[in-house]
């Protein structure tokens, strides 16, 4: 059985949850990229990743390369650095 379409709306909802998110795990977040499908709706996208943004309370910056590891998400992070979960 198919799933009802979603509303515009309920779209947006999970669209912040996903912005926040990856703004907590301090991810980057392309507006565009998630309003695949409904580009009618990249500029309300665009507030809501910057919403979600100063929610964090901290920019966002681009998740460091380390050879060798995945780094899958930040774990914490202190005065002193940041600690990531890695594989």
């Amino acid at each position: 059985m198919a799933e009802p379409a979603r509303s515009d709306e309920e779209f947006l909802d999970e669209v912040y949850e996903l912005a926040l998110e990856r703004s907590i795990e301090g991810e980057s977040v392309s507006p565009e990229e998630l309003a695949a499908g409904r580009e009618h709706l990249v500029e309300e996208i665009r507030e809501l990743v910057a919403l979600a943004r100063s929610v964090v309370g901290r920019p966002v910056a681009p998740r460091p390369i380390v050879p060798g590891y995945h780094l899958e998400r930040e774990f914490g992070r202190g005065a002193m650095g940041v600690v990531w979960l890695a594989h």
